[in-house]
């Protein structure tokens, strides 16, 4: 199975138990984390200030090409079918790739679903992602592996914890957009969400030059099963777009004091997140989860002046 560069195709719905994983402190000990036995790689456990101090550091520096080592977890079980959250942040001093690969613990150390790099470079990368189990395995392990040589990562934040998630077929997912004409040309995207192939979001409008043309990889678009009626009012929100784990202010239209409840519904029209905000005048603020996918949301306010609505681009 070749393995692939970083790109969630699943929108997470909702989780499902708690993480099989869960983020250790690597203050004082590898918390179930192990080499294989002759593995040349040096596994340490470090303080980096990018990664919240306590971390894992793998080095490697062999002079053998494309030789692939890394460290693997403790055992966990997947389900065949199941969707499962994995994630995971790195830093580095260099650029290179760290590979994930679930793979049984057991002869002959088949995969189970998830084969992915996830490039590291001089500045923190925070890293969230889906697989779908290819099988059973009631002795799963995470490997995080790096094969460049003289190479040097250090990892922090690694879970995985199964959940429930909608699949988006990549192929019905790419968007050509073609400029024929000899004038630059702007496309007005609505409220759709899209990264083009440097994985960076592009959202509100895309300019094209002259006789030019690109791809666009679609990620959500308008929340089509949440209810709004016409008398909603409108909310105003800063910054939109906003990035998860930031402070999103709300403008109301008019002062009051008392408690408002704000209500976040992702694209399918699922309540994800409820805040009880107190009110101190025109403008209240929420946090957006660290752990909210990417994409369009419904945010709405219930208050003394009914339920307010608004929608808000969420991006990594």
């Amino acid at each position: 199975m070749a393995a692939f560069l970083y790109r969630n195709r699943f929108t997470v719905i909702d989780s499902l138990g708690p993480e099989f994983i869960t983020n250790g402190q690597f203050t004082n000990n590898f918390d179930g984390w192990n080499t294989e036995q002759g593995s040349t790689i040096q596994f340490l456990l470090d303080n980096s200030t990018p990664l919240d101090y306590g971390c894992l550091k793998l080095i490697k520096s062999d002079s053998v090409p494309l030789r692939e080592e890394g460290v693997y977890s403790s055992p966990f079980a997947v389900d065949s079918g199941m969707t499962y959250q994995v994630r995971v942040s790195n830093y580095s001093t260099r650029e290179g790739n760290l590979r994930l690969f679930a793979a049984s613990k057991d002869p002959p150390f088949e995969g189970d679903g998830l084969n992915r790099y996830f490039p590291f470079s001089e500045s923190r990368n925070n890293y969230q992602t889906v697989f779908k189990a290819t099988r059973s395995d009631e002795h799963a392990r995470l490997q995080l592996l790096i094969n460049h040589l003289d190479s040097l990562v250090w990892v922090d934040n690694v879970s995985v914890a199964p959940v429930t998630a909608a699949f988006h077929d990549p192929k019905k997912l790419c968007r050509l957009f073609v400029n024929p004409t000899p004038a630059e040309v702007s496309f007005d995207l609505g409220d759709s969400l899209f990264f083009n192939p440097e994985q960076n979001p592009v959202s509100g409008s895309f300019s094209l030059l002259p006789y030019s043309s690109a791809v666009l990889i679609f990620d959500s678009a308008l929340i089509t099963t949440a209810h709004m009626p016409e008398a909603y009012s409108l909310l105003r929100l800063f910054p939109n777009p906003a990035r998860r784990g930031s402070q999103v202010m709300i403008e109301l239209k008019s002062d009051t004091r008392e408690t408002a409840e704000v209500r976040l519904l992702n694209m399918f029209g699922v309540v994800t997140t409820v805040i009880e905000v107190q009110q101190t005048g025109r403008v209240i603020s929420f946090q957006l989860p660290s752990s909210i996918s990417p994409g369009v949301y419904l945010v709405e306010v219930n208050g003394r002046e009914g339920r307010c609505v608004a929608k808000l681009l969420v991006g990594e």
